[in-house]
């Protein structure tokens, strides 16, 4: 992955509903990202392919009509690390009104895996100009005591 989509864009949109399936046709991603059956969603999948995720297309043999089917292709650590920016994305979205962030302790709970991996596929989203830990403190849900936050970036690079 050289980089990612920002979180609430229609092709983040659509990088979060491959992640969560094994394919899906075009008709489904639309359904499940929400947008008009008559929406294009090839361009988005095309963007993905742009930003260096490897997205296959295949065909239904059992079908009389073509419907492509379209996957994502990802190494077991590439699914975590798009699953780790999936949750801090929402977590953060969802406490967005309040001004909240997320903790890298929630993310790990959230996804059932050790700190210091979430902190790790954290610093990586860092890397990648997707999240910034910040130095604003608040209180974690899971520790419960006060603990720095991270926050998604969108697409001008701000929060």
């Amino acid at each position: 992955m050289e980089t990612l989509p920002s979180a609430n864009s229609r092709t983040g949109r659509v990088m979060f509903a491959l992640l969560e399936t094994r394919a899906m046709t075009r008709l489904d991603i639309n359904q499940a990202i929400g947008i008009h059956p008559g929406a294009e969603c090839t361009a988005r999948v095309r963007d993905l392919r742009k930003h260096g995720l490897s997205v296959s297309c295949s065909t239904d043999p059992n079908s009389d009509k073509p419907l492509f089917y379209y996957a994502l292709q990802l190494s077991e650590r590439e699914r975590m690390l798009l699953s780790v920016y999936r949750v801090a994305a929402c977590e953060v979205l969802n406490h967005v009104k309040q001004k909240l962030g997320v903790t890298t302790c929630e993310v790990a709970a959230a996804l059932d895996i050790d700190v210091e991996d979430a902190y790790g596929f954290l610093r990586e989203l860092e890397n990648l100009g997707r999240i910034i830990e910040t130095n604003d403190l608040r209180q974690c849900r899971v520790l419960e005591r006060e603990e720095p936050t991270w926050w998604v970036l969108n697409g001008n690079g701000k929060r």
